[in-house]
């Protein structure tokens, strides 16, 4: 590891560290090929070590290969892992095999083929192995259910896993020192599978303190300690611990990761474009690997962080236009008060005061204007019933004077819509704060316009509480104004008290 990656490890989680973390996890990520090549490099040399070597050496080096390629990539692990399996046969050595058989079991699972995982790992006979090689049989087997239990979503198979998984912990607990690195990591796994998250980050710390670990395994715990802090709720500590995860992944070239992901999916708000980087370069990991649980996990996280940094987009091009807009309105508006100033010093007060009336007649001037046009699409309704009454009496003489017939259900369709873009432009969160007072999908958060039953409580918000007076302005009867009221906050997740109070406390934007 290099020097500035442990000066950056030493210090402790805090809040204030999570940018310049998130900083150093980019300038990493940039350079992420150079680790791949050192990776690389050394898988060159174990390689040529292979010529002329001794069965026994070429045993080591070919389970050395499938070392250095068990969480870099799949296939050449796996290929590796069969070799060093033939080689074990031929040597008859039970330590070998065994060691070979779960190696096989390695790539099975971290690939995500959990039933070839479970039926290669049936074929391990470790009873007459040595206590080094048993101690790696029961670590696996651990591992093996408390994966299957995280990626089955089923609950009774997930405890069962779980259950299984914590005796093959006890089982490697029982044969290794309470002081060792394996027994320490044992307990703060099955802590975490417990839902004991404080005490597993104590467990998972002390590894970090008091014993020599290389940096593939300082990721798995530092990975384990964010997953922990994201459940109590301490994000910042959670992402900061996820990031350095995700830097001791690219430390050790590993590409079957979990840090990277999860981090994006936590960073798409607060900052879409990184999160954006970090997702593909997860999805990429995965395909270099061959992961297909990963890239499971991954490909649902990818369009909330697409939609996620859209949306940054799209406000910042909002507010660069509209930033260009007020500097033009404010260029203007100067050149404007220095020429009135100097020409009409009264006109001048005369603008002031009226724009200062402005302010206090903007919330009553959506609903008179939609009140005016529901009177003037009730005289247009008369209008129709008189022609009706002239043409049925023969009265063509009177018709004269009647101007040409307007549509009335086409203009209450735009006074509608009219009344949307006008409100919307003055309570823009009115949609999003109104959709969370309903289970999560009633409402659509993101639309641009108001439904029937919403247009009633914009009224509301308005001040207009009179269901007569609403009937009116919607051309609806009040048992229909009264319905929509009664369905809405029957289907409401709050009381009926408290919704037209959450109505009313709607914001201007």
């Amino acid at each position: 590891m290099t020097a500035c990656a442990a000066a950056l490890f030493t210090s402790p989680a805090k809040a204030d560290d999570l940018k310049s973390i998130l900083k150093d996890l980019d300038s990493y990520i940039e350079n992420s090929d150079i680790y791949v090549q050192e990776k690389q490099e050394r898988i060159d040399q174990l390689r040529q070590k292979l010529e002329g070597a001794t069965c026994s050496d070429t045993y080591d080096i070919n389970y050395s290969l499938f070392e250095e390629y068990q969480s870099f990539r799949y296939d050449s692990a796996y290929f590796y892992a069969n070799r060093s399996l033939d080689l074990a046969r031929q040597m008859n050595d039970q330590d070998k095999m065994v060691r070979s058989r779960c190696a096989l079991v390695f790539c099975y699972m971290s690939s995500g083929l959990f039933l070839e995982a479970f039926d290669e790992m049936k074929k391990v006979d470790a009873s007459k192995a040595s206590p080094d090689v048993k101690k790696d049989y029961y670590a696996l087997y651990n591992r093996l259910y408390y994966d299957a239990s995280d990626f089955n979503d089923t609950e009774g198979w997930s405890h069962e896993y779980t259950r299984l998984g914590t005796l093959y912990a006890d089982s490697l607990m029982a044969i290794v020192p309470k002081d060792s690195y394996d027994y320490t990591f044992a307990v703060a796994q099955c802590e975490i599978k417990h839902w004991h998250y404080r005490q597993c980050i104590d467990f998972y710390k002390t590894l970090l303190e008091q014993h020599k670990i290389n940096d593939h395994n300082k990721a798995i715990i530092h990975s384990s300690i964010g997953g922990a802090y994201k459940v109590l709720g301490q994000t910042d500590s959670s992402m900061i611990y996820l990031a350095k995860a995700a830097i001791y992944d690219i430390l050790s070239a590993t590409k079957e990761t979990t840090a990277l992901y999860r981090l994006a999916e936590m960073l798409c708000e607060d900052y879409p474009d990184r999160a954006y980087t970090y997702i593909h370069t997860a999805l990429a990991d995965a395909d270099f690997y061959n992961a297909r649980h990963r890239k499971l996990s991954i490909n649902p996280i990818l369009p909330i962080i697409e939609k996620a940094r859209l949306d940054a987009i799209t406000r910042q091009r909002n507010q660069i236009g509209i930033i260009n807009i007020l500097c033009f309105l404010m260029l203007a508006m100067v050149v404007t008060v220095f020429i009135i100033f100097r020409k009409q010093h009264k006109k001048l007060q005369k603008k002031s005061r009226q724009l200062a009336e402005a302010n206090r007649i903007k919330d009553e001037y959506i609903g008179n204007s939609f009140y005016v046009n529901a009177e003037f699409l009730a005289e247009v309704e008369e209008m129709y019933k008189t022609i009706n009454q002239k043409l049925t009496a023969r009265q063509y003489e009177d018709l004269r004077n009647l101007s040409k017939l307007a549509k009335v259900n086409k203009r209450r369709e735009s006074m509608h819509e009219s009344f949307d873009k006008c409100f919307l432009n003055i309570f823009p969160s009115f949609i999003s704060e109104y959709a969370k007072l309903f289970p999560e999908g009633y409402i659509d958060p993101n639309a641009n316009s108001l439904t029937s039953e919403m247009r009633i409580f914009a009224l509301i918000r308005l001040g207009i509480t009179d269901s007569e007076r609403i009937s009116k302005f919607l051309n609806y009867s009040v048992h229909t104004i009264y319905t929509y009221k009664t369905r809405a906050k029957t289907k409401s997740i709050v009381d009926n008290e408290e919704f037209e109070k959450r109505i009313k406390a709607v914001e201007i934007g």
